[in-house]
């Protein structure tokens, strides 16, 4: 008697003793083993690659640099492209990219009127207290790994 429509309405009275104890209380040799019991051999498949070649197509071959040689191989070089750069320095490009980005690379805050930033001589700039903690640390810079040099601005 199922009481739920996803169980099978079979008598208890008909169900094997299997069914009645926990996989728990099981034997062994009740619960079926993947290992144990016979498997069918797998399908074999039969791939066939239609468009499959057995050797490359042969190119001509000759030798010598003349073009004359080789008509039906010509190579096309591009020709060099120019980039225009404007003409700033390493320094001003730093200058643009930190007014750019206004944080501390050490604590990932903005700088405010109460913690200013103070510029190093490799170009960045930090937090006074950050920076004045990180030297108690290391003598390189924490971006760029140059000595760490404090300007006297």
């Amino acid at each position: 008697m199922g009481c739920c429509c996803c169980l099978p309405s079979i008598p208890e009275s008909s169900r094997t003793i299997d069914e009645h104890l926990p996989l728990s209380r099981a034997t062994p040799s009740s619960l079926s083993n993947a290992y144990s019991s016979p498997l069918s051999p797998p399908i074999p498949l039969a791939i066939t690659n239609i468009n499959l070649q057995t050797s490359p197509p042969k190119l001509p071959r000759t030798q010598g640099n003349s073009s004359e040689a080789s008509p039906g191989l010509t190579q096309v070089v591009p020709e060099k492209k120019t980039w225009h750069v404007d003409d700033l320095t390493d320094f001003e490009l730093k200058k643009q990219y930190r007014e750019a980005i206004d944080e501390c690379p050490i604590c990932l805050e903005e700088y405010e009127i109460d913690n200013p930033k103070l510029l190093t001589k490799c170009g960045h700039d930090f937090h006074l207290a950050c920076i004045l903690a990180w030297m108690e640390r290391s003598e390189a810079c924490p971006v760029c790994d140059k000595e760490l040099v404090l300007t006297e601005s």
